[in-house]
């Protein structure tokens, strides 16, 4: 059998989706490429690293095995399998090393046993609180944030990734919304995992809810503590929605009026309100008549124009991109 396809099986077999088999499949393998022996060795070396796959797994008959997979810390992963966990952690971890070795050096200096109000006060001299901003003062301490299309498990997906290699965090968004105060949420929240010492003896934190609809035990509750105070400037955040009849127009009206009045993003209003009363239909019919806008676009263009592309090979660069933008440059 073709050593191409007979890797392909092994990854399939292994769990892994068709998607991200094509994005870690380099642009080089071609029919000639299956006949030489090098070839086939730099094919399994180069899907490995991508993969986070113990590359000497791949060159026997037990099928792959995990170079990270004891490494993260699951929130909500319900039935999902130890295999499934560790294909899940290895990538995130392999995902945040390639960004963090190419994301920039932090420009702004980070004091030790921060909390909320730090960054809320750094948010504040880049001229407001939104997602914008966020992402912009993420990298400007050094932590490189991504919108990933591509999903190493079929079915499984995670909200969002919380990585460290070398020293370096990563945050990377699984969920793609048009919301940007939703976004700017589940990243407030993968910020509060860091620098609350969440991922202390572990490398990966991985969130597979959604943290703005729920908090699942005491950490996630403190990482949502953080994002409303880095957010909002508040550790609670109540509303009081006046009458229970209101319609999606009339809470998208009442969020920009209360936006205007207290700087807090009105989608955020809208979402924390959804929270308070699931009320999740509403919010949603609300946020889209404050607007959607192309976040996952917006997030990844700003991580080209930061990323050091000189710190990787072309093949390196071609695999983000695949991630980026969940293409396949695989035949």
């Amino acid at each position: 059998m073709d050593e191409g396809i007979q890797l392909r099986h092994q990854l399939r077999s292994a769990g892994y989706s068709g998607l991200a088999i094509d994005a870690a499949w380099p642009e080089w393998w071609g029919t000639e490429a299956s006949t030489s022996l090098s070839a086939v060795t730099e094919l399994k070396l180069t899907v490995a690293r991508r993969l986070g796959i113990t590359p000497s797994s791949l060159f026997g008959d037990q099928g792959p095995t995990f170079s990270w997979a004891d490494s993260a810390r699951f929130k909500n992963l319900g039935t999902t399998s130890l295999r499934e966990q560790g294909i899940l952690s290895s990538f995130g971890v392999s995902l945040a090393g390639l960004l963090t070795r190419g994301a920039p050096e932090a420009t702004v200096d980070v004091p030790e046993n921060i909390g909320a109000a730090w960054f809320r006060e750094r948010l504040e001299e880049l001229g407001g609180y939104t997602l914008r901003h966020l992402v912009a003062l993420c990298w400007a301490v050094g932590i490189p944030v991504v919108q990933t299309h591509v999903f190493p498990l079929p079915q499984k997906r995670m909200h969002a990734v919380t990585a460290s290699v070398r020293g370096r965090s990563a945050i990377i968004l699984g969920e793609s919304t048009f919301y940007p105060a939703k976004a700017a949420f589940t990243i407030a929240h993968e910020l509060g995992h860091v620098f609350l010492g969440h991922t202390t003896g572990a490398p990966t934190f991985i969130d597979v809810a959604d943290p703005v609809s729920e908090d699942l035990d005491a950490e996630e509750s403190a990482a949502n503590t953080f994002a409303l105070r880095l957010l909002t400037g508040r550790a609670e955040f109540e509303i009081r929605a006046g009458e229970a009849a209101y319609t999606a127009p009339q809470l998208a009206d009442a969020a920009m009026s209360a936006s205007a009045a207290s700087g807090i993003d009105a989608g955020l209003i809208v979402l924390m309100l959804a929270r308070q009363v699931d009320d999740w239909p509403r919010a949603i019919a609300a946020l889209n008549l404050l607007g959607r806008e192309p976040v996952a676009q917006r997030i990844n263009q700003l991580a080209r124009t930061m990323l050091r592309m000189d710190a990787f090979n072309a093949d390196e660069i071609a695999y983000l991109e695949n991630v980026l933008t969940g293409r396949s440059t695989s035949a």
